[in-house]
C-alpha cells in the first residue's frame, strides 16, 4: 500500500492503481485515489476527494468538502461542515458513525443535517447513523439503513430494504418492499408494511407488526418468566416465533404458523397464542427434539390428545373451562411430566394431530466417514 501525504499547504495528490492511503492535512486539497481500495483523508480545509475505482473510504473531516466515490462500493464520511457526497457507481454508504450529535438523513430528499451542518447526498444507497437518536429515511430503491446507538427512527420507504436498529429503543418501519428489519438490543418496535417481510426483535421486550403480506416474525431472546415480546402477524399467512420469554403471539387474519424451535423457549415462561383458528393456523414444533436422550437426532413428537403421558416425546392438551383457555404440554424426557407449555388464551378447542407439524427423526450430529470393507 502506498502512503501519500500532503502538508499544511493546498495539495493535489494522486494515488496509484493499487490501494493507497492519502492524507491531505492542512489547506484546500484535491486527492485522487485512482484504482484499488483507497483511504482518502482530507483533514482541515475545503477538500476534493475522488476515490476512483475500487471500494474506497473517503473522510472529509473539517471544512466544506466534495466527496466522490467513483466506481465501487464506497463509504463517504463528510465530517463537520456542509459537504457534498456523491457516491457515483456501486452501492455507496453515507457514514455518520463519528457524528457528535443525532443526525437526520433522507435519501429521498437527498440531504442530511446534524448540528449546524448540512450535507447534500447524490447516488447514495445506504446510511450508517450515529451513536445518538437518529432519524433515517431511505428512498425507492434497496437501502441498508443502520442506526447504531440511541433511540432511532428508521424508515425504509420503497424497495427491498434492510433496517438495523442496533442499540437503543428503536422504531423501524419497512413500508413497501420485501424488507428485513432487525431491532438489535433495546425495546424496539418493528413494522413490516405491505410486502413479505422478515422482522427480528433481538434482545429486549419488542413489539413486532408484520402488516400485510406473508411475514416472518421472530421475537428473539428478550423477556423472562413474566415478560416477553408481543408479535402481531396481522394480514397474510405469517410465521410467528416468540423465542425466549413470556411472549404474546397474535396471528391475525390468514393461515398462520406458530413455530417453536427450542424447548427452553416454553419451559420457564410459556408462550401465549391469542387467536388460534383451527383449520387455518398450525403449531410447528419440528425444531424441538422430542427425546433429549438421543443427542444426534431431532426426534418428532407423538400427539396423544387429552391422554396422560406414557413415554418420551409426546404432546397432549387440556381445556380449562374456568380460564376459558386450552393448554398444550410437551414431554421430552422420561419423567412423564411436561417440559414446555403453550397457552391458547380465550380459546376452548378440541385439538387433533392435524393442528401440528410434529416432525420426525432427523440426524443433527456429525457425520462420520467409515472405511469401506471388502467382503
Amino acid at each position: 500500500m502506498a502512503v501519500v501525504n500532503g502538508d499544511e499547504n493546498p495539495n493535489m495528490l494522486t494515488g496509484t492503481p493499487q490501494p493507497d492511503s492519502m492524507n491531505g492535512f492542512g489547506g484546500n486539497d484535491a486527492l485522487f485515489g485512482l484504482g484499488g481500495d483507497d483511504f482518502l483523508h482530507g483533514s482541515s480545509g475545503n477538500d476534493l476527494l475522488d476515490g476512483g475505482a475500487g471500494n474506497d473510504l473517503l473522510r472529509g473531516h473539517y471544512g466544506s468538502d466534495l466527496l466522490i466515490g467513483g466506481s465501487g462500493d464506497d463509504t463517504l464520511q463528510g465530517g463537520p461542515g456542509n459537504d457534498l457526497l456523491n457516491g457515483e457507481g456501486g452501492i455507496d454508504t453515507a457514514d455518520y458513525s463519528n457524528a457528535p450529535d443525532a443526525v437526520w438523513v433522507s435519501l429521498t430528499s437527498g440531504y442530511s443535517r446534524y448540528g449546524a451542518g448540512m450535507d447534500s447526498l447524490t447516488e447514495i444507497e445506504n446510511i450508517t447513523g450515529s451513536a445518538h437518536a437518529d432519524t433515517l429515511y431511505g428512498d425507492g430503491g434497496a437501502n441498508f439503513l443502520r442506526g447504531l446507538g440511541g433511540d432511532d427512527h428508521i424508515y425504509g420507504l420503497g424497495g427491498n430494504d434492510t433496517l438495523y436498529g442496533h442499540g437503543g429503543d428503536d422504531y423501524l418501519s419497512g413500508s413497501t418492499g420485501a424488507d428485513l428489519l432487525s431491532g438489535g438490543s433495546g425495546e424496539d418496535t418493528l413494522s413490516g408494511g405491505s410486502s413479505n417481510d422478515t422482522l427480528r426483535g433481538g434482545g429486549g421486550l419488542d413489539t413486532l407488526r408484520g402488516g400485510s403480506g406473508d411475514d416472518l416474525l421472530d421475537g428473539g431472546g428478550g423477556g423472562g418468566a413474566f415478560t416477553g415480546d408481543t408479535l402481531y402477524g396481522e394480514a397474510g399467512n405469517d410465521t410467528l416465533i416468540g423465542g425466549l420469554g413470556n411472549d404474546g403471539l397474535h396471528g391475525g387474519s390468514g393461515d398462520d404458523v406458530f413455530r417453536f424451535s427450542d424447548i427452553d423457549d416454553i419451559a420457564v415462561a410459556f408462550e401465549t397464542v391469542f387467536d388460534f383458528a383451527q383449520g387455518e393456523d398450525i403449531f410447528d414444533v419440528r425444531g424441538i427434539d422430542a427425546n433429549e436422550a438421543t443427542p444426534f437426532f431431532n426426534n418428532g413428537f407423538d400427539f396423544i390428545g387429552t391422554a396422560a403421558f406414557t413415554g418420551t416425546g409426546q404432546i397432549r392438551y387440556e381445556q380449562n373451562a374456568l380460564l376459558n383457555s386450552t393448554y398444550i404440554y410437551l414431554n421430552v424426557d422420561d419423567d412423564l411430566d411436561s417440559e414446555g407449555v403453550i397457552q391458547l388464551l380465550d380459546t376452548m378447542v378440541a385439538l387433533d394431530e392435524d393442528d401440528f407439524q410434529l416432525g420426525g427423526p432427523i440426524i443433527v450430529g456429525p457425520i462420520i466417514d467409515l472405511p469401506l470393507l471388502d467382503l
